[in-house]
């Protein structure tokens, strides 16, 4: 994996031995000497990581590490210190003032590499999910929601679930958060889980070790897990194995035993990623529904119709399956807005959307393709039962006026409806989903010089 690591250290001999080391990994480094040093070449280079030794003369570990990150706006690089020796007051200064991960000297080459690498595609992945969310919200497309703050979920797993609920004794008031302790035989129950977990602590000791390892695999690829943090805790033999649990997907690894206090920072520093992403990905997903959705009816808008249109068509052929596409348009629909006003006519075009829409199967499609017209497809519908559908929508919106709040009267609506048919193999009716939906066009259009409030259904090509 290749990136650039900004190297900091006071001591030349201390970059050149870490320099060698990350260059054989195929890492670009740059170095510096100074904290003010290191400042700009973080602004300057903008790195994919900055190391940082614990021999650099820092007075204030918080105030430099925000210095650092305000350098590269937009960018949520990953800092890393380290230090010469185990010393957990150091540790838990650097992790409270915001470093990522704190590495003991000596650097153990396979697992200081892994630690680098887990780093920075993680970095990766948050920033392409950042730069897709506020490309959706730059277009229009999102509206950031206001977030409701829950306490996490938080699953604790040991072979013994005796030393799972002792650790959640420790952590639970250090975390603030809903801890569950479980044992690792039961966490096919994780299925049956109504909610996603949050952050996962997997206590590796005693068991096989391929099966530690799978165990990670699978925490990653299960669906009350997939974008759940995940940390390892590892005793012998499982430590040797650290890397090879970072590249399986686990977002920390620690040895057992660690200092609570260091613990549960590493497990709040997960947890704020964890909402962070999150909080994205919903952006991301409301800017996407955006696209997708037409903001007055609620319904599918004509971009997604036609796309999805042509999906179920192409499906349809393959499944061997007749479907029906039909294209709806409110009659004098123009005559509403005139007389009362567009804002009534929103509420009409509304309402009648929202009556189409519960008519209809949950696997059938209905989108607002234009002012008052719609497109909506059957699935497994032949000719006769897409009548007989189409008829009954011409009833409900008939048989149901529109009452508007401050007019006396209700809104009397009709639509008529044109109705083509997709018969796999027909030679007629065999076609694209543009030609299918242009001959239920052409079929409304009789509808309507018939006197409106009808059906039309042709089985022949539009073309």
């Amino acid at each position: 994996m290749s990136g650039k690591i900004l190297i900091a250290d006071e001591l030349a001999t201390n970059r050149i031995v870490l320099k060698v080391k990350l260059s054989a990994a195929f890492y670009t480094t740059v170095q510096a000497s100074t904290t003010n040093e290191t400042v700009q070449m973080a602004a300057q280079e903008q790195p994919d990581l900055i190391l940082i030794s614990a021999g650099l003369q820092i007075e204030n570990y918080t105030a430099f590490v925000q210095t650092l990150h305000a350098a590269q706006p937009g960018r949520a690089v990953p800092v890393v210190f380290l230090i010469p020796e185990e010393s957990p007051k150091v540790r838990l200064a650097a992790l409270q003032a915001g470093a990522n991960d704190v590495i003991c000297k000596p650097l153990e080459g396979p697992l200081f590499l892994a630690k680098l690498r887990n780093l920075m595609r993680q970095s990766q992945q948050d920033s392409d999910l950042r730069e897709h969310a506020e490309t959706a919200e730059a277009l229009g497309l999102a509206e950031d929601p206001a977030q409701f703050t829950r306490p996490a979920r938080i699953a604790i797993f040991d072979s013994d679930r005796t030393k799972a609920c002792i650790l959640k004794s420790g952590l639970a008031g250090l975390c603030g958060h809903n801890i569950t302790a479980m044992d690792i035989e039961t966490i096919d129950t994780l299925a049956q889980t109504p909610h996603q977990i949050d952050v996962v602590l997997v206590c590796l000791s005693g068991s096989p070790e391929e099966d530690g390892l799978r165990l990670i695999a699978d925490l990653r690829a299960a669906p009350q897990t997939r974008h759940a943090r995940l940390i390892a805790t590892l005793d012998e033999p499982f430590q040797r194995h650290a890397g090879t649990i970072l590249d399986l997907g686990a977002n920390d690894v620690v040895p057992n035993g660690v200092n609570l206090r260091e613990l549960s920072l590493r497990l709040l520093m997960q947890l704020h990623q964890k909402t962070t992403n999150d909080r994205m990905r919903k952006r991301l997903n409301n800017g996407l529904q955006a696209a997708a959705i037409d903001p007055l009816t609620g319904l599918y808008n004509r971009r997604y119709a036609f796309s999805c249109a042509s999906k179920m068509i192409r499906k349809a052929r393959q499944d061997r399956k007749t479907l029906a596409v039909m294209v709806a348009d409110i009659d004098f629909f123009k005559s509403v807005n005139d007389t009362y006003g567009h804002g009534v006519g929103d509420i009409a075009l509304s309402v009648t959307s929202r009556r189409l829409k519960e008519a209809l199967q949950p696997d059938d499609l209905i989108a607002r393709i234009g002012g008052e017209e719609f497109l909506i497809i059957l699935n497994d519908t032949d000719a006769m039962s897409s009548r007989r559908m189409a008829s009954r929508l011409c009833h409900l919106i008939r048989k149901n006026p529109i009452p508007v709040k401050g007019l006396s009267e209700t809104i009397r609506l009709t639509i008529s409806i044109g109705v083509s048919l997709f018969v796999p193999g027909h030679p007629e009716t065999d076609v694209s989903a543009d030609a299918l939906i242009g001959q239920a066009d052409k079929a409304l259009y009789r509808s309507k010089s018939g006197g409106r409030d009808t059906v039309t259904v042709t089985t022949r090509s539009a073309a």
